[in-house]
């Protein structure tokens, strides 16, 4: 689930989902109403193959959050305090919805369409898969923490961590390891993700450069790609 191989179909995805997310803004989700609405859309019935191949499906780190809920005995939010917030002194990251917020920043305004997803939805309905509220500031630090082996007591997860699973993504620009991208722009290599606002963060421990950007639309998808190879041509 962590290399996006498993197969599992996504809930996101479903044409239904979003609409219907917008059309009830006041709903309020956690795993258990996710999997309700993934087994009401019937979901369930279709894998979108055999494990192995390279499928991003949100319901992956859905399943992962609840994972850790049952390990550890404590809330998926409570972990990400304890293990990454606190430890780095993210005094400005939460889980939207599931705790209150922290820190004095105003929230930037993301859309779908013309849809505010801040003001006019309520939007925990992606809880494992994201929906974590930071700065590009402490972004930075997390992924810089990340790839230099602050956050492992041991070097060897790091390392497969960043063993690339599904190399070159099916053609596309970067390959994905176990919950990271890797990818070269010009020349360098970089770690991290991006998301579904068309946001993204990477770090080239190389060069030390880092890159946050969003472009606050949910209908951009994919277009972060230019600005990420024209930020890093300017930087160089």
């Amino acid at each position: 689930m962590l290399s996006q191989t498993s197969g599992i179909t996504d809930y996101i995805e479903n044409p239904r989902f979003i609409p219907d997310v917008i059309e009830h803004p006041k709903t309020q989700y956690s795993s258990v109403k996710i999997l309700e609405k993934y087994y009401e859309y019937q979901s369930n019935r279709q894998a979108e193959f055999p494990p192995g191949d390279f499928y991003y499906s949100d319901l992956d780190y859905v399943l992962l959050a609840m994972i850790i809920e049952q390990v550890t005995g404590e809330t998926y939010h409570a972990q990400l305090k304890t293990r990454i917030f606190y430890l780095l002194g993210m005094d400005n990251s939460y889980l939207e919805y599931y705790e209150e917020p922290r820190g004095d920043n105003l929230l930037s305004h993301a859309f779908f369409s013309t849809t505010d997803l801040i003001t006019d939805v309520n939007t925990p309905f992606d809880w494992g898969v994201g929906g974590i509220v930071s700065t590009c500031e402490e972004l930075n630090w997390f992924f810089r923490a990340l790839l230099h082996g602050k956050l492992f007591s041991k070097e060897s997860t790091l390392k497969l961590m960043l063993t690339e699973v599904n190399k070159g993504r099916g053609g596309m620009n970067y390959d994905y390891g176990f919950g990271i991208m890797k990818r070269p722009i010009h020349g360098l290599t970089f770690y991290g993700h991006g998301k579904a606002y068309d946001c993204a963060v990477f770090y080239c421990s190389e060069e030390n450069i880092s890159i946050c950007l969003s472009l606050n639309q949910m209908n951009t998808h994919g277009k972060r790609d230019k600005f990420l190879k024209e930020t890093v041509k300017l930087i160089l």
